[in-house]
């Protein structure tokens, strides 16, 4: 990916996800900074692959609801 498009997706993140927390949410400011950092550079985990590293699995049920 080109450097210009992660910077654009890191600054969107990170710049906007930390306003809508703090503003709309009302997230303490080290709250919504701790959390929005995490995601950004961890990605999602399952509690299952914490430590790991490993990404969220994706995976659609498709057994019904």
């Amino acid at each position: 990916m080109p450097a210009a498009i992660t910077v654009t997706l890191l600054f969107n993140n990170v710049g906007w996800g930390y306003i809508d927390l703090r503003a709309s949410h009302r997230w303490d400011p080290a709250m919504a900074r701790r959390h929005v950092i995490d995601l950004v550079l961890n990605g999602l985990t399952t509690p299952a692959s914490e430590g790991t590293n490993q990404p969220y699995d994706l995976e659609i049920n498709s057994g019904g609801c």
